[in-house]
């Protein structure tokens, strides 16, 4: 996947994104809230991520905490990494660019 949105770009979005999710508007917050982890309901979330972004999830599992991670991607390139907890709050772990599928490389078998 090629990506010709800046990494600028996307922070910006995620950033109004998470505003928009919360319920407050971009830059109602101050600097020290801005950097708190973004929460939300789940289906709010994957739907902007699906509308905006056209990310889909690629892979899941568990945390050790009991939290399902998902890592969510799109055809831009973008992606996302969200944490959902046993309440089924959904939180915004990390987002990013240039997300390329590998294709698994079985280990050589130890000597």
């Amino acid at each position: 996947m090629t990506n010709k949105t800046p990494l600028w770009v996307h922070g910006t979005l995620v950033a109004a994104l998470a505003g928009l999710v919360a319920g407050t508007p971009l830059g109602s917050a101050n600097a020290q809230q801005q950097q708190r982890a973004v929460c939300g309901k789940r289906d709010a979330i994957m739907d902007r991520l699906q509308a905006q972004y056209s990310e889909q999830p690629v892979a899941i599992g568990l945390d050790s905490k009991g939290g399902v991670m998902e890592v969510l991607a799109g055809p831009s390139g973008s992606w996302t990494i969200i944490r959902t907890n046993a309440r089924g709050l959904t939180c915004f772990m990390a987002t990013g660019v240039a997300f390329e599928e590998m294709v698994p490389v079985p280990l050589e078998p130890s000597a």
